[in-house]
């Protein structure tokens, strides 16, 4: 069995409207200034085979000019979509802090342990994200392909590539900015073992 590689791009959504808010599955749409930040990200990845984005218009959009400029699929898939806050989803968080700080406080030191009110868990959550990454691995084995989605998911993902415990606050001990961008290679050995390397772009490379 010869060696492959497989590598998954993830790119999160630039600026959306909404500023201050708990953008969950709330439908922001995404700002000129987010689409830019996008579109710059973007010249540190490699070209992908296929694209695959989160369905609210704050990744869709860019994803599908992205799939029209490089002539391949995009398809969208509700797995890669953002945490649900629940009731919370949407509010601002001075007024989550107003209405239920105490919650708020809670869930954020340890979200493993506290659920806002109509949310998902943070147990549901990481399966949902298992699941999606599972599925990208068997069918998209050998290709090249960029996801675009949220900074919640890709922090999920991170803490199960990197095998971190499931417990503590690390949502909060991790930073993405808009339009961040993140790659994980896998490399399939001739004894059918996988190989992971998360990989941020190498940017000193466009200064040579």
């Amino acid at each position: 069995m010869a060696i492959e590689q497989t590598r998954i791009t993830f790119l999160r959504h630039g600026q959306p409207e909404g500023e201050g808010c708990a953008r969950g599955k709330t439908d922001f749409a995404l700002t000129e200034k987010g689409f830019e930040q996008m579109l710059q990200a973007a010249t540190h990845a490699p070209v992908a085979q296929q694209i695959i984005t989160s369905p609210l218009v704050r990744c869709a959009r860019f994803a599908k000019a992205k799939a029209a400029e490089w002539q391949v699929d995009c398809l969208q898939d509700a797995s890669w979509q953002e945490y649900d806050f629940g009731e919370w989803d949407g509010l601002s968080w001075q007024t989550i802090e107003q209405q239920d700080g105490e919650t708020l406080r809670a869930f954020f030191s340890n979200p493993w342990q506290v659920t806002p009110k109509g949310a998902e868990s943070m147990a549901t959550f990481d399966q949902r994200i298992e699941g999606a990454w599972q599925r990208l691995l068997a069918q998209y084995r050998g290709q090249s392909v960029m996801v675009v989605t949220h900074a919640g998911v890709m922090k999920q993902l991170m803490s199960l590539l990197l095998q971190i415990p499931k417990e503590g606050a690390f949502w909060q001990r991790i930073y993405l900015p808009y339009a961040a961008l993140m790659s994980v290679a896998i490399t399939h050995d001739e004894q059918g073992q996988d190989w992971i390397q998360v990989q941020w772009p190498d940017l000193a490379a466009n200064l040579k």
